[in-house]
């Protein structure tokens, strides 16, 4: 078990993925950053949400970069 604070990165987009992650609580924005440096939000998972579970099976790049985000709503 791992202890993010608000803002930081679990893993950058590109970096090879070598872990599957389920968020006990909390929320993880993941997102593209573009050429220009424009991002993209992509998807903000939840409690109980598994994340980078199709790169970690197959040995590819995380195609996107995940960071902690206290909890909103």
């Amino acid at each position: 078990m791992r202890r993010y604070t608000d803002g930081d990165v679990i893993a950058w987009a590109d970096e090879p993925c070598q872990e599957l992650y389920v968020l006990q609580s909390g929320a993880v924005r993941i997102f593209r950053l573009s050429a220009d440096g424009r991002e993209q939000l992509l998807h903000v998972t939840l409690p109980g949400d598994v994340f980078a579970g199709a790169p970690v099976f197959c040995g590819c790049r995380l195609p996107a970069t995940c960071q902690a985000r206290m909890m909103w709503m």
